[in-house]
């Protein structure tokens, strides 16, 4: 008990010592004494404080892509929490619910995951407070190798923000009538049409492009024939409510679908443009990992030299393990491997850089790809003599 007395004045003496606009510099030691003193704070407000400090902590952690000692921060900060919280301090619960819950979608901690979002789901007071929850629910069904349960679920989270989509996505005639709609709304409109639209300013549009963004990865990797109604949607979307975050990966998502169809690189290509124009206008790196695994990865890869694709393929991988969009900077981290594979890139970089891939989905439980992954290693190294039978794809 004086040990944790003596780490919780140490703690104490760190947050009031120092200004609150240089309270950052200090932040992460002074919550760390803090929590080993936790056990003899009497006082409930100081209580409060703390959880306060933690999501800040928390917050700042995750920013800075260190999602482990965020996740530890934030769960303690749950832990000394009472259910009357939910009610004397709603705001500071629901984000410390909302953020952990995202960190143990990225660590993989799904058991935690659920046991956070059914009580959040339970108290959240309105359907935007379980927007966060969502989320991190649905990309977790994803990272389990559930696609076709994480689509259903974003339906009927579609279905909630008034976003209905058609029940028959994989129609033939439903997606030729979506694709032949967009394309019409798209045919006369330049690059610059395009960058100086207005914002979006529904808040339910947004967070329905947002759930749609991640269902097109879903959906392109698990039900194929549904990716084109949900890429058209939201082309549409952003033409008749203004831009947003998502919008970028919107045409970049809806130029894969046109550039698969025949004669049809050139109009993929012509959005694969816009796209990577719309990220340079916008500035926002949260999103380069879906933007760039399609302009690079999916079409500018057919019409550019396959060397132009590679650097940037790299770059985007990074930057969305950084940001925490584990699904979309695993599907760029595959698709970088085999545009670096058929660039006559060097062969045994490659196979290191996809090992460590694969290694980092194990360690976040993420099952989506890891097949595919590993397999493009295997081939990498078969390729460099590593087997006696470059016929055969074995690894462990």
């Amino acid at each position: 008990t004086e040990r944790k007395s003596v780490h919780l004045q140490i703690g104490k003496a760190l947050c009031s010592r120092v200004p609150e606009d240089q309270l950052d510099s200090v932040l992460f030691i002074a919550v760390d004494q803090l929590f080993r003193g936790a056990d003899v704070i009497s006082s409930q407000d100081e209580i409060i404080r703390l959880a306060y400090l933690a999501l800040r902590a928390g917050n700042r952690a995750m920013t800075n892509a260190a999602y482990l000692p965020a996740s530890l921060y934030l769960l303690q900060a749950i832990g000394l929490l009472e259910e009357s919280d939910w009610t004397n301090h709603y705001d500071l619960t629901l984000q410390l619910y909302s953020a952990a819950a995202e960190t143990c979608y990225v660590l993989g901690n799904f058991e935690i995951l659920n046991e956070l979002a059914k009580e959040t789901l339970t108290k959240a007071a309105c359907l935007q407070d379980k927007i966060r929850i969502y989320f991190s629910l649905s990309n977790s069904l994803a990272s389990q190798g559930k696609m076709l349960d994480a689509i259903d679920f974003g339906l009927g989270v579609l279905e909630q923000l008034g976003e209905s989509l058609p029940p028959n996505l994989d129609d033939d005639e439903v997606i030729a009538k979506y694709v032949m709609e967009t394309s019409i709304m798209m045919r006369d409109i330049e690059v610059n049409d395009i960058i100086q639209m207005a914002a979006m300013q529904d808040e339910a549009k947004q967070t329905a492009m947002q759930f749609l963004s991640t269902m097109a990865m879903h959906s392109y990797l698990g039900r194929p024939k549904a990716c084109p109604v949900i890429s058209a949607r939201m082309v549409q979307l952003t033409l008749s409510a203004g831009l947003c975050k998502e919008s970028a990966f919107a045409f970049s998502m809806f130029g894969v679908i046109l550039s698969r169809s025949p004669d049809g690189v050139n109009q993929g290509y012509r959005l694969s443009k816009i796209a990577l124009s719309l990220m340079d206008k916008m500035g926002d790196n949260g999103y380069i990992a879906r933007v760039y695994v399609c302009a690079y990865g999916l079409i500018n890869c057919f019409v550019e030299p396959l060397q132009a694709c590679v650097e940037p393929l790299k770059y985007a991988y990074e930057a969305g393990m950084a940001n925490g969009d584990m699904g979309f900077a695993h599907a760029t981290g595959l698709v970088a491997g085999s545009v670096a594979v058929q660039s006559g890139s060097n062969l045994e970089s490659i196979a290191y850089q996809l090992s460590m891939r694969a290694s980092k989905m194990t360690q976040g439980n993420d099952r989506m790809i890891l097949h595919s992954i590993r397999v493009y290693e295997c081939f990498a190294r078969n390729l460099m003599g590593e087997t006696d039978d470059p016929t055969q794809l074995i690894y462990e």
